[in-house]
């Protein structure tokens, strides 16, 4: 049969109500149900229509993307070869190419859950960012290129947890009673493994393996003792600075370096009160929070060791010796319109009377030895040192901030 639909059913277009016929075969009382399924239907039609009008679009938006991730990653790795540090060369190379593939499969895997896109969008972006940093630190930009550097020998960045890794696996004391009160008599923390896995533990800081190594381990905090001590109930999960950690953050703690990355760690323990606001023992809940965030803390503050063949070297880079040898000599690129420098005219018409300096090249250096050693003498000032001493069965950590302002007393007036 033919029904019209209700009048307040009828879809609202213009200023004017629609009339819409819909056909059914059913008895009366099914003509109450025939606007909702028309409405459905309809729905189903928006749905398909947009499904299908969107599809093109999705594609061509994906291979867009990928053409533009070519581009940047071809105009990343020519960027690289351009730079003054042979291992800013082969590290950025390397972790520019490692993480254009881990993105590419996953922007495979994960292209159907919803928000990746936007994802993929902000990973696009910050690869642009990378891109010029890395041309403003060919032309000479020192904050550039020092950031550049920084990421190279890990002070910053991924290589910083690469070299944190080895100093958080050391073997640990035991998490019963007896270990606390070891740790509460021994206040240097001292390791109680034999001399021949101190060896091998040195062999493991002093060779880069740190992406082969294994996971952190979470025991007791260096706090655990004075919370013993005052008789705190204190959990057995808190986390503890390994021997080799508070080597590390007492020498930094003691010399000082500049804090041109990160700041210095304060302090070597978490500073847990015995009481809280209410007079009461601070609870478990509570010093377990407080340690935790203590110990965030002091790993964010912490400048991990270098391998030693790398601090050598960068010892020799430093005092300015071997630098003129990987200074390669680089193509002029051809003069342009808009690379030739402007007449005092041209340069009165577009900046007016005063001829102020460009403020985009106000940081650019050309690359000479001095140059270069002044950076590397920045980065290497940060950078550690940690030796395996047998006959005290200590740690011996060596700044490089210390071997050059040695070398500046020494050096002859």
């Amino acid at each position: 049969m033919i029904c019209w639909t209700r009048r307040a059913h009828a879809p609202y277009n213009g200023g004017r109500f629609d009339l819409r016929l819909t056909f059914n075969a059913s008895t009366r009382s099914s003509n109450t149900d025939a606007p909702r399924s028309a409405r459905a239907a309809s729905t189903r039609d928006h749905h398909a229509l947009k499904k299908a009008l969107s599809g093109p679009k999705t594609l061509f938006s994906a291979s867009e993307r990928s053409k533009r991730a070519r581009h940047t990653l071809r105009a990343l790795l020519r960027e690289c070869s351009y730079l003054p540090d042979p291992a800013a060369k082969q590290y950025l190379s390397q972790h520019v190419l490692s993480r254009f593939r881990t993105y590419g499969y996953r922007a495979w895997k994960h292209r159907n859950e919803p928000g990746y896109n936007a994802r993929l969008q902000e990973k696009e972006r910050e690869a642009r960012q990378t891109l010029n940093q890395l041309k403003r630190a060919n032309i000479g930009a020192s904050k550039s290129l020092l950031r550049i550097l920084f990421q190279t020998y890990g002070r910053i960045g991924k290589r910083r947890h690469e070299l944190m890794r080895p100093l958080m696996t050391g073997n640990v004391a035991e998490e019963d009673g007896e270990g606390l009160e070891g740790a509460a008599k021994n206040e240097d923390i001292r390791d109680t493994s034999t001399e021949v896995d101190r060896l091998e533990l040195a062999d493991i800081v002093s060779a880069d393996i740190a992406a082969h190594g294994p996971k952190p381990r979470k025991e007791h905090t260096i706090s655990v003792v004075q919370a013993a001590k005052s008789g705190i109930a204190i959990p057995k999960a808190l986390p503890r600075l390994t021997p080799e950690l508070y080597s590390l953050a007492k020498s930094q703690i003691r010399t000082s370096p500049a804090s041109m990355t990160r700041p210095n760690p304060r302090n070597l323990k978490a500073d847990v009160p015995k009481l809280n606001a209410k007079m009461r023992p601070m609870p478990t809940s509570r010093v377990k929070n407080m340690t935790q965030k203590w110990y965030a803390n002091t790993l964010d503050r912490l400048l991990p060791p270098l391998p030693t063949s790398e601090w050598l070297r960068l010892q020799e880079l430093a005092a300015g010796r071997g630098i003129q040898e990987q200074l390669a000599k680089r193509r002029k690129r051809p003069e342009t319109s808009s690379s030739v420098p402007a007449s005092a005219l041209e340069r009165i018409l577009l900046r007016g009377t005063f001829d102020t300096p460009n403020p985009t090249t106000s940081d650019v250096h050309e690359f000479t030895p001095r140059f270069m050693q002044r950076l590397y003498a920045a980065v290497f000032g940060q950078c550690p040192r940690m030796d395996w001493d047998v006959e005290k069965e200590r740690w011996n950590v060596t700044w490089g901030s210390q071997t050059l302002s040695r070398a500046d007393r020494s050096a002859p007036p």
